[in-house]
């Protein structure tokens, strides 16, 4: 018998189509209409993850941000820009410098297209965009995180991770509570319209949810747009492509399923972030484990070769190089 239901959290992160995640159009704010309709149709709430460049955008549509403000929101940095991201920023000797550099950028308007800063932003435009919501959480873009720029958003009132693969339950370590690595629902869900086989989803999906403590699923609106092949154009279509509908049809069978395990009392589904966590064991994790995983999508999409970060893992966690 268990004490208490498992916890699931639905995450969303709102951006633009790859690869200018930056910049949102219609498609974008139709996409994330149609997942409020969703999660709203179950009875269901969720975290939605912006960085403050989006958050400047989406301003601008005052229906939108009432939807979401029923929801929780959580920061995903400045900006979402792969050439000028937090491993590249924070890649410099001093630990102290890189966390200076990111209370910098994080308070800051961040050009995308250049990097340059040109104004006040960052955490401070979300915060502005949503001031019914406490903005305490963080998920960084392609979940290449750095101990400096964490602890830079530690003194900006962060105090949850969502970015990093240290335990599959939740530890905090240095004042942050590091939430499991999240599942990425968006890509099963296309990998099954596109793949197959049959028993791709939701099965493995709903086994996750039965095992862990927590279960973090990750989902992009923006994904749920589909290029339409078949206009003979560079069209995408959120309404009358065939394969989109259908996209839409497993996100709704997977809350339909969330939602039948809610009631059966095995998961609880909740957009808040528990007290219920553990002091981190440092003798439990590995250090350069933690940071190849961090880096290696920055490093195979820009070709990064960061330098000094591995030595800001091992400082923050307590180790030296080569330990």
């Amino acid at each position: 018998m268990r004490d208490q239901p498992n916890q699931v959290l639905l995450t969303f992160d709102v951006e633009g189509l790859p690869p200018r995640e930056d910049f949102f159009d219609n498609y974008s704010f139709m996409c994330v209409h149609k997942t409020l309709d969703l999660l709203e149709e179950k009875g269901l709430r969720g975290i939605f993850f912006f960085t403050g460049f989006g958050a400047e955008q989406i301003r601008e549509h005052q229906d939108l941000v009432e939807r979401l403000s029923f929801h929780e929101i959580g920061y995903h940095s400045s900006s979402h820009s792969g050439e000028s991201g937090i491993i590249e920023y924070t890649d410099v000797p001093s630990y102290e410098e890189a966390v200076n550099i990111s209370l910098q950028r994080e308070t800051s308007h961040v050009n995308p297209e250049t990097g340059e800063i040109e104004g006040k932003g960052g955490i401070w435009a979300l915060r502005e965009t949503f001031p019914k919501n406490d903005v305490v959480c963080f998920r960084a873009p392609f979940l290449a995180w750095s101990p400096p720029h964490l602890e830079a958003l530690k003194k900006l009132g962060i105090m949850f991770d969502l970015s990093s693969i240290i335990s599959e339950d939740p530890v905090s370590f240095r004042g942050i509570v590091f939430y499991p690595c999240s599942i990425p629902i968006d890509s099963a869900i296309r990998t099954f319209v596109y793949k197959g086989p049959e028993d791709s989803f939701p099965k493995p999906i709903l086994n996750a949810m039965l095992r862990r403590k927590v279960t973090v699923f990750a989902m992009h609106p923006q994904a749920l747009v589909v290029k339409n092949l078949y206009a003979g154009r560079d069209k995408y279509s959120i309404g009358g492509n065939v394969r989109t509908k259908f996209i839409f049809s497993l996100l709704k069978l997977l809350f339909d399923r969330i939602c039948f395990l809610q009631k059966s009392n095995l998961i609880e589904v909740t957009p808040l972030l528990s007290q219920n966590w553990q002091f981190l064991r440092l003798e439990s994790i590995d250090v350069e484990k933690i940071y190849w995983r961090s880096v290696q999508h920055v490093m195979r999409l820009f070709n990064s070769n960061p330098r000094f970060v591995l030595s800001h893992f091992m400082h923050f966690f307590g180790q030296s190089e080569g330990k």
